[in-house]
């Protein structure tokens, strides 16, 4: 939509006149842009349509089209302007007073938040990898591994499981699916993700990185 209506006349010296166009971008607008966008950059066409008056040709239909590309970089701006990104990623929340135990967790987990604004999906899920890793080597879950699982393995003792048993066996499946991201398939070819992927993860490893604090401290 213009900024407002717009009248101009030729004149004997060129001039430039300058016009602003709003694009009402909801959030579900831009939800449907970035699956359209797929990591690249958007390219906008907007088609003008005007009345032309001259005093040799009376009034005329006028067309125009202008094309505009919104680089990775541009675009990315824009979003975190419009608020858009903590809007998509609400859930995906970090401590602020994180142990520095787990600083290099989380500077994983901020790397795999920019790959997924770009589109880097599959650096996303390996990032995600990483710092799953990180909070393996800091936190020491090794001890427990066996015991969630031999817990799920039967149905009582799956039901009887407490909450800290069930957040180590949802670590555990994070970590288990991120395992992807380091490994070719029975093809030979490397495994694809998806952005619904990566954001599923992103949520996911945010969550084992509170989890992972708060355990520390516990231990504290």
């Amino acid at each position: 939509m213009p900024e407002t209506s717009w009248w101009t006349q030729t004149t004997d010296d060129a001039r430039r006149e300058f016009l602003s166009l709003y694009v009402d971008l909801a959030s579900e607008r831009l939800e449907a842009l970035e699956r359209l966008r797929r990591g690249g950059s958007l390219f906008f066409q907007f088609d003008l349509r005007m009345l032309v008056r001259s005093e040799e040709r009376g009034m005329q239909l006028g067309f125009d089209k202008l094309n505009y590309e919104a680089q990775l970089s541009d675009w990315s701006g824009m979003l975190q302007q419009l608020g858009y990104l903590d809007c998509l990623l609400v859930s995906v929340e970090l401590p602020i007073g994180v142990p520095e135990a787990l600083r290099n967790a989380v500077e994983q987990l901020r790397a795999a938040h920019q790959d997924l604004i770009a589109g880097r999906y599959d650096a996303c899920i390996g990032r995600c990898r990483i710092a799953m890793d990180a909070l393996e080597a800091v936190v020491e879950y090794g001890t427990v591994v066996a015991d969630v699982r031999q817990a799920f393995a039967t149905k009582n003792d799956r039901e009887a499981m407490p909450k800290r048993a069930r957040a180590d066996l949802v670590r555990l499946a994070v970590r288990h699916y991120t395992h992807l991201a380091h490994h070719v398939g029975n093809s030979g070819a490397p495994e694809l993700f998806s952005r619904q992927d990566a954001l599923f993860i992103l949520s996911a490893v945010a969550g084992t990185v509170w989890d992972a604090a708060a355990e520390l401290r516990r231990r504290a």
